[in-house]
C-alpha cells in the first residue's frame, strides 16, 4: 500500500492487536502476559523478534540502518507531558493529587525534562522546545523512512505511557511520520537483542563507535564491558549531556570502517541517528543498555534487562 494511503488512515485504530512479548533468554524473567505489544497484526513475538534480529545484524557493514527507541520521553518531547494513569490497587484520587503536584513543582507543562525528575537527563526551556520541534519531526521521518522506530506501545501492568498511545497515533499522523508495518517493532526488542543472548550477533569481533555523554569512568566502563561482550575494538564520540538534540557530530576522527554505532543521548538520540547515514552501517539508540553493558549490577532493574 502506497505510503500516501497509509497516512490517511488511523493508525491507533490499525495497532488493534495484542502480542504477548516472549523474547528468547527472557522467558522466566518476564512471565507470560506481562508485557503485551500493540501490534498492525496478530503474530508471534518470537518469529517478530527474530525478524528484528535478522534485519539489524544483516545491516551491519552494508548499509545504513538507524534504530530509534521511542518511550515516555519522546512521547512527553511530542505531545506534551500526560499524567499518567494510576496503577491497579492505587487510589485514584491520591494518585492524581501527586501527579498534578509533581506536575506544577517541575514545571512540566513549559519545560521538558527526561529521566528522573530534578535529574534531567535532557532539558529543554519552552523556546528550545518548540524551536527544535520541527527538527525532531524530520528526524523521525527519515528514521521511519531508512530504518526502524522501536516504540513502547504496549500494556504493562503498571499502565507504563498508556496515556501516550493514542495522542501519539495522531501526533504522528498530523506530522505526516510513517509509522507502518515494515518500520515499526516493539520497544523491547532493543533490550532483547543488547541484553541477552542474541548480543553476540551484533558485537562479535565488530568495530564499535559509542556516541554518548562522557566521563572518565563511564568511557572506561562502557568500553571494558563492550569487550567483554566480544567486540574487537571501542571508540567514542563526545556529545552533550543534555542537549544532543543541537548536537553536531564530527567524524572525521573515527577510524572507518565502524560495524556498529551505539548512541545513548535520551530523545536526542535521532538527531544524532541521522548524522550517522556516512556510517553506512547498523545504528542503534541503545540508552540504557549502554548502562547494562557498563554496570552489570542494574540487570534486572527493566523488563527484558535480565536474562535467564
Amino acid at each position: 500500500m502506497p505510503e500516501e494511503d497509509i497516512l490517511e488512515e488511523k493508525l491507533y485504530e490499525r495497532l488493534s492487536h495484542l502480542v504477548d512479548l516472549r523474547i528468547p533468554g527472557f522467558e522466566k524473567s518476564v512471565p507470560p502476559g506481562k508485557v503485551r505489544q500493540l501490534s498492525f497484526s496478530n503474530r508471534s513475538s518470537i518469529e517478530w523478534f527474530e525478524e528484528f534480529v535478522e534485519r539489524a545484524t544483516n545491516a551491519i557493514g552494508r548499509r545504513y540502518l538507524p534504530i530509534f527507541r521511542v518511550s515516555d520521553g519522546e512521547f512527553y518531547f511530542s505531545v506534551g507531558y500526560r499524567l499518567p494513569y494510576p496503577s491497579p490497587g492505587e487510589k485514584p484520587l491520591l494518585h492524581y493529587l501527586r501527579q498534578i503536584a509533581s506536575y506544577i513543582k517541575w514545571n512540566r507543562f513549559n519545560v521538558f525534562w527526561s529521566g528522573t525528575p530534578g535529574y534531567g537527563y535532557e532539558n529543554y526551556s519552552t523556546a528550545e522546545w518548540k524551536t527544535l520541534r520541527p527538527h525532531y519531526v524530520e528526524c523521525l521521518r527519515t528514521i521511519c523512512r531508512e530504518g526502524i522506530m522501536a516504540m513502547a506501545l504496549m500494556k504493562t501492568p503498571d499502565r507504563f505511557a498508556e496515556r501516550y498511545h493514542r495522542p501519539i497515533c495522531e501526533w504522528f499522523e498530523t506530522n505526516k511520520v510513517a509509522v507502518i508495518p515494515g518500520n515499526y517493532y516493539p520497544f523491547y526488542f532493543v533490550y532483547g537483542l543488547l541484553n541477552g543472548p542474541s548480543i553476540g550477533r551484533v558485537l562479535q569481533d565488530r568495530r564499535v563507535l559509542v556516541v554518548t555523554s562522557l566521563n572518565p569512568n563511564k568511557e572506561k566502563a562502557i568500553s571494558l564491558g563492550l569487550l567483554r561482550a566480544g567486540a574487537r575494538d571501542v571508540q567514542f564520540i563526545q556529545i552533550s549531556r543534555g542537549k544532543a538534540l543541537t548536537d553536531r557530530i564530527d567524524l572525521s576522527g573515527i577510524a572507518v570502517p565502524v560495524d556498529v554505532a551505539l548512541v545513548g543521548a535520551g530523545v536526542g538520540a535521532a538527531n544524532i541517528l541521522v548524522q550517522l547515514r556516512e556510517l553506512r552501517t547498523l545504528c542503534i539508540d541503545a540508552g540504557y543498555s549502554l548502562d547494562l553493558i557498563a554496570d552489570r549490577t542494574l540487570a534486572g532493574s527493566r523488563d527484558f534487562t535480565l536474562a535467564d
